[in-house]
Protein backbone atom coordinates (compact mmCIF):
# COMPACT_ATOMS: atom_id res chain seq x y z
CA UNK A 1 0.00 0.00 0.00
CA UNK A 2 2.77 2.53 1.54
CA UNK A 3 5.83 1.11 -0.61
CA UNK A 4 7.78 4.13 0.10
CA UNK A 5 7.07 4.23 3.89
CA UNK A 6 9.73 2.79 6.10
CA UNK A 7 6.72 1.88 8.95
CA UNK A 8 5.09 -1.38 9.51
CA UNK A 9 1.69 -1.69 8.63
CA UNK A 10 -0.86 -3.91 9.84
CA UNK A 11 -4.85 -3.91 10.72
CA UNK A 12 -6.04 -3.22 7.40
CA UNK A 13 -9.70 -2.46 7.52
CA UNK A 14 -11.89 -1.83 4.65
CA UNK A 15 -15.56 -1.37 3.86
CA UNK A 16 -17.63 -0.44 1.05
CA UNK A 17 -19.15 2.88 0.62
CA UNK A 18 -21.20 5.17 -2.27
CA UNK A 19 -20.40 4.07 -5.95
CA UNK A 20 -18.22 1.23 -5.33
CA UNK A 21 -15.18 3.17 -3.50
CA UNK A 22 -13.98 0.94 -0.98
CA UNK A 23 -12.81 2.76 2.36
CA UNK A 24 -9.73 1.74 3.46
CA UNK A 25 -7.66 2.31 7.30
CA UNK A 26 -4.92 0.80 8.34
CA UNK A 27 -2.09 0.93 11.36
CA UNK A 28 1.00 2.02 11.26
CA UNK A 29 3.51 0.64 14.22
CA UNK A 30 4.42 3.90 15.51
CA UNK A 31 1.06 4.72 16.72
CA UNK A 32 -0.54 5.97 13.57
CA UNK A 33 -4.09 5.62 11.94
CA UNK A 34 -4.12 5.81 8.46
CA UNK A 35 -6.41 5.89 5.70
CA UNK A 36 -7.13 5.69 1.73
CA UNK A 37 -9.52 4.98 -1.27
CA UNK A 38 -9.59 2.28 -3.67
CA UNK A 39 -11.47 3.98 -6.33
CA UNK A 40 -13.73 2.00 -8.93
CA UNK A 41 -10.68 2.16 -11.59
CA UNK A 42 -8.60 0.28 -8.71
CA UNK A 43 -6.61 3.23 -8.19
CA UNK A 44 -5.77 5.08 -5.17
CA UNK A 45 -6.27 7.96 -3.17
CA UNK A 46 -2.91 9.71 -1.28
CA UNK A 47 -2.73 8.42 2.49
CA UNK A 48 -4.53 10.67 4.80
CA UNK A 49 -3.82 10.68 8.31
CA UNK A 50 -6.15 9.86 10.86
CA UNK A 51 -4.38 9.85 14.34
CA UNK A 52 -0.94 9.67 16.04
CA UNK A 53 -2.49 8.75 19.04
CA UNK A 54 -2.55 4.56 18.62
CA UNK A 55 -0.21 2.29 20.79
CA UNK A 56 2.86 2.78 19.05
CA UNK A 57 4.25 -1.13 18.92
CA UNK A 58 7.75 -1.88 17.15
CA UNK A 59 6.33 -5.49 15.93
CA UNK A 60 3.09 -4.37 15.21
CA UNK A 61 1.05 -6.78 15.95
CA UNK A 62 -1.35 -5.16 18.42
CA UNK A 63 -3.98 -3.77 15.85
CA UNK A 64 -6.43 -1.15 17.03
CA UNK A 65 -8.97 0.16 14.49
CA UNK A 66 -12.35 -1.32 14.86
CA UNK A 67 -14.08 -2.67 11.67
CA UNK A 68 -14.99 0.58 9.45
CA UNK A 69 -18.66 1.99 9.76
CA UNK A 70 -19.87 4.07 6.39
CA UNK A 71 -23.27 5.33 6.71
CA UNK A 72 -24.99 5.57 3.27
CA UNK A 73 -27.93 8.32 4.03
CA UNK A 74 -24.63 10.74 5.13
CA UNK A 75 -22.26 9.14 2.69
CA UNK A 76 -19.81 9.14 5.93
CA UNK A 77 -17.72 6.55 7.43
CA UNK A 78 -16.82 6.31 11.08
CA UNK A 79 -13.42 5.29 11.64
CA UNK A 80 -13.22 4.25 15.40
CA UNK A 81 -9.98 2.98 17.16
CA UNK A 82 -8.51 2.39 20.25
CA UNK A 83 -6.47 5.64 22.01
CA UNK A 84 -3.20 4.57 23.43
CA UNK A 85 -5.10 5.53 26.94
CA UNK A 86 -7.24 2.46 26.43
CA UNK A 87 -10.46 4.29 25.49
CA UNK A 88 -12.02 4.10 21.91
CA UNK A 89 -11.82 7.33 20.07
CA UNK A 90 -13.84 8.37 16.64
CA UNK A 91 -13.37 10.32 13.69
CA UNK A 92 -15.60 10.90 10.65
CA UNK A 93 -15.02 11.07 7.27
CA UNK A 94 -17.30 13.03 4.71
CA UNK A 95 -17.32 12.45 0.83
CA UNK A 96 -14.93 15.09 0.36
CA UNK A 97 -12.23 13.36 2.52
CA UNK A 98 -12.34 16.03 5.04
CA UNK A 99 -12.22 14.89 8.83
CA UNK A 100 -14.38 15.59 11.97
CA UNK A 101 -11.95 16.70 15.35
CA UNK A 102 -11.13 13.03 17.25
CA UNK A 103 -14.51 12.42 19.61
CA UNK A 104 -13.83 9.96 22.53
CA UNK A 105 -16.41 6.87 22.84
CA UNK A 106 -15.91 4.91 25.31
CA UNK A 107 -16.00 5.89 28.93
CA UNK A 108 -14.09 2.43 30.56
CA UNK A 109 -10.58 1.15 29.27
CA UNK A 110 -10.84 -1.78 26.59
CA UNK A 111 -9.22 -4.76 26.37
CA UNK A 112 -6.89 -5.19 23.83
CA UNK A 113 -5.21 -8.31 22.31
CA UNK A 114 -6.49 -10.82 24.48
CA UNK A 115 -5.59 -14.32 24.36
CA UNK A 116 -3.50 -13.35 21.01
CA UNK A 117 -6.48 -11.82 19.48
CA UNK A 118 -3.92 -9.09 17.85
CA UNK A 119 -6.93 -6.34 18.12
CA UNK A 120 -9.02 -4.17 20.34
CA UNK A 121 -12.29 -5.98 21.71
CA UNK A 122 -14.48 -3.67 20.17
CA UNK A 123 -16.93 -3.74 17.12
CA UNK A 124 -18.95 -0.79 15.73
CA UNK A 125 -22.38 -1.19 13.10
CA UNK A 126 -24.37 1.44 11.93
CA UNK A 127 -28.07 1.18 11.98
CA UNK A 128 -29.43 4.27 9.57
CA UNK A 129 -27.56 7.38 10.82
CA UNK A 130 -26.70 5.45 14.22
CA UNK A 131 -23.71 4.05 14.90
CA UNK A 132 -23.51 1.18 18.07
CA UNK A 133 -20.49 0.09 19.60
CA UNK A 134 -19.77 -2.97 22.01
CA UNK A 135 -16.50 -3.62 24.07
CA UNK A 136 -15.17 -5.40 26.38
CA UNK A 137 -14.31 -3.64 29.00
CA UNK A 138 -10.25 -4.18 30.71
CA UNK A 139 -9.57 -5.55 33.80
CA UNK A 140 -13.33 -7.13 33.98
CA UNK A 141 -14.25 -9.21 30.56
CA UNK A 142 -17.59 -7.74 30.40
CA UNK A 143 -19.45 -6.62 27.47
CA UNK A 144 -20.80 -2.79 27.31
CA UNK A 145 -22.74 -0.61 24.57
CA UNK A 146 -22.93 2.15 23.64
CA UNK A 147 -24.05 4.75 20.90
CA UNK A 148 -24.21 8.06 19.26
CA UNK A 149 -27.36 9.93 19.93
CA UNK A 150 -29.82 12.68 17.99
CA UNK A 151 -27.19 15.63 19.34
CA UNK A 152 -24.12 13.78 18.35
CA UNK A 153 -22.72 12.92 21.34
CA UNK A 154 -22.01 9.65 22.63
CA UNK A 155 -23.96 8.38 25.11
CA UNK A 156 -22.88 6.41 28.70
CA UNK A 157 -22.05 3.43 28.45
CA UNK A 158 -24.53 0.45 29.53
CA UNK A 159 -23.33 -3.23 31.03
CA UNK A 160 -25.07 -5.95 28.54
CA UNK A 161 -22.93 -8.46 29.60
CA UNK A 162 -21.46 -9.85 32.80
CA UNK A 163 -20.18 -13.01 34.29
CA UNK A 164 -17.39 -13.62 31.66
CA UNK A 165 -14.20 -12.70 30.72
CA UNK A 166 -14.44 -11.81 27.42
CA UNK A 167 -11.61 -11.03 24.81
CA UNK A 168 -13.04 -10.06 21.44
CA UNK A 169 -16.91 -9.53 20.08
CA UNK A 170 -18.49 -9.03 16.15
CA UNK A 171 -21.67 -8.63 15.14
CA UNK A 172 -24.22 -7.01 12.31
CA UNK A 173 -26.99 -6.27 12.25
CA UNK A 174 -30.12 -8.25 11.20
CA UNK A 175 -33.70 -8.12 10.07
CA UNK A 176 -36.11 -10.68 11.21
CA UNK A 177 -39.13 -11.80 9.30
CA UNK A 178 -41.62 -9.24 11.26
CA UNK A 179 -39.31 -6.79 10.13
CA UNK A 180 -37.49 -5.32 13.54
CA UNK A 181 -33.67 -5.31 13.45
CA UNK A 182 -31.18 -5.96 16.04
CA UNK A 183 -27.09 -6.10 16.18
CA UNK A 184 -26.42 -9.71 16.44
CA UNK A 185 -23.17 -10.47 17.83
CA UNK A 186 -20.36 -13.64 18.66
CA UNK A 187 -18.33 -13.37 21.47
CA UNK A 188 -15.52 -15.17 23.24
CA UNK A 189 -16.94 -15.69 27.32
CA UNK A 190 -13.78 -16.64 28.42
CA UNK A 191 -11.88 -19.64 26.35
CA UNK A 192 -8.34 -18.23 27.34
CA UNK A 193 -8.07 -18.49 23.11
CA UNK A 194 -9.56 -21.98 22.91
CA UNK A 195 -12.52 -23.56 21.27
CA UNK A 196 -15.88 -23.99 22.76
CA UNK A 197 -17.07 -20.92 24.53
CA UNK A 198 -18.15 -18.65 22.05
CA UNK A 199 -22.03 -17.42 22.00
CA UNK A 200 -24.26 -15.37 20.18
CA UNK A 201 -26.53 -12.57 21.43
CA UNK A 202 -28.93 -9.72 20.20
CA UNK A 203 -29.30 -6.00 21.04
CA UNK A 204 -32.71 -5.14 20.02
CA UNK A 205 -32.64 -1.81 17.90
Amino acid sequence: MDPDNNLILSDPQVVLGANDVVHFAYYGNNGTAWYRKILPDGSLTASQLISTDLQPDPDANDGSILPLVFIPETNTLAVIYQHRSGYLWERRITVNGSSSPPVQVSDRKVVNNAVDSEQAGADAIAHGTVVHVLFIEDGTGSIYHTFINDTGDWEPSKLLIDDIYGSWVRGSVYTGEDGTSVYGFVYDTGSGGGGGMNKYAELPL
